[in-house]
């Protein structure tokens, strides 16, 4: 893979047609078809995919590109330690860096060239196109070989770097072909199921069409139980507590609100957008509540802000469905508090009025991903997170 292939691509990415790249970089369909073609055959993987308006990267093209840009970057910097009076651009080859840190290593041309297998000649001449693309000497010829220039040096860390770019590139490609086939196990709340799956499970399987997603629905404790017992690979939860032997990647956090029936409307002085205090909150003391059952998360910040407004409450329904809690609410039996991410869930938010509550009163939930500590998270779990953040921003 060289400069200029990772330039088209590049191109290609952001214009996303292979017809607009052309016409930008005034080239050929044809010859950025071949280019794609050429450096997905060397990578074993495919760059880009089909869609409605044009070409998309693939996961492992993302890959790809990620690393291209990093190593373009490079390029682009070396040119700056150049002599710019004298230099000229030439867009740089994955032989001209193999070269050069083989001249590095060896510390002689004439070794260099027959570790690489080719003429000492051409070596030599390699060398000398890429010095005068730079206006500068990147080695001092000697009678026992060739020692660097401080100029030379600097760019041959440089283009040390481009190598390392190089192979882990390579190595995350390699686990991109583990993810052609698999189970991935996830763990989840059955309310958080029906707000999140929807959401990730689409993009998800059009990505990875041959990893098959199980999804496990409990409660937390249940869901923590699993992970210990090796039924599940990870959970997406909300986070309570730490428990020992867990490790928890906190991703997103999931604001509460006070919720109210809509038949309540102006009995309290509270704004439609303007975070709620415990001293506001405090004015509910009176009025029924309608909660979900104590073992619950949902309860336990529910009580939380209660004892923090100062409130013994009139807890009038106790239900262990967050939905007909809800409900219980919309019919003017009471209020209730819960999470940004379940207002709309299922039936939404007719009949009923809501307000965030003040970060003072800590009423938030943090939605984490839970695993086991001793092991890392497979490629096909990260990629899951991934989506499921991205989706659940936009719905928070």
């Amino acid at each position: 893979m060289n400069e200029r292939q990772l330039r088209y691509l590049e191109t290609i990415a952001e214009q996303g047609s292979i017809q607009k790249a052309s016409s930008l970089l005034k080239r050929d369909a044809s010859t950025l078809n071949r280019v794609v073609r050429s450096v997905g055959e060397e990578l074993g993987v495919t760059l880009f995919r089909r869609s409605h308006s044009g070409v998309v990267p693939t996961p492992e093209g993302e890959v790809v590109l990620a690393f291209g840009r990093r190593i373009r970057e490079i390029f682009m910097k070396i040119r700056t330690l150049g002599n710019i009076e004298t230099s000229y651009l030439r867009e740089w080859t994955e032989s001209d860096v193999c070269y050069l840190i083989e001249i590095r290593q060896q510390k002689n041309i004439s070794r260099a060239a027959d570790e690489l297998f080719i003429a000492q000649p051409s070596l030599s001449q390699a060398v000398i196109q890429i010095e005068e693309s730079l206006g500068i000497s990147l080695f001092l010829r000697t009678s026992e070989g060739v020692e660097e220039t401080v100029a030379g040096g600097s760019i041959l860390d440089q283009l040390e770097q481009v190598q390392a770019l190089s192979r882990q590139m390579r190595v995350e490609l390699e686990a991109y072909q583990q993810m052609k086939k698999g189970i991935l196990t996830v763990g989840i709340p059955v309310n958080l199921a029906a707000y999140v799956l929807p959401a990730v499970l689409p993009e998800f399987s059009e990505l990875y069409p041959g990893i098959q997603v199980k999804f496990r629905e409990n409660n937390s404790m249940e869901l923590e139980r699993l992970l210990f017992q090796k039924k599940v690979d990870f959970c997406v939860m909300h986070f309570q507590e730490e428990s020992p032997g867990l490790q928890y990647e906190k991703f997103l956090e999931d604001p509460f609100y006070l919720v109210l029936p809509m038949s309540w409307h102006g009995r309290f002085p509270f704004q439609k957008n303007q975070p709620l205090t415990a001293v506001q909150i405090s004015l509910l003391a009176q009025e029924p509540f309608i909660l979900v059952e104590s073992r619950q998360k949902l309860r336990l910040v529910g009580d939380q802000i209660l004892n923090c407004a100062g409130i013994i409450p009139d807890v009038r329904y106790v239900s262990k469905s967050m939905e007909t809690t809800k409900r219980l609410v919309a019919a003017g039996l009471g209020a209730t508090f819960l999470p940004r991410s379940y207002l709309t869930l299922f039936s939404g938010t007719e009949g009923l009025e809501y307000f965030p509550i003040d970060r003072s009163v800590h009423a938030l939930w943090q939605l984490v991903a839970a695993y086991r500590k001793e092991e890392e998270l497979p490629l096909s779990a990260r990629k899951f997170l991934e989506i499921s953040k991205r989706e659940m921003e936009k719905g928070l």
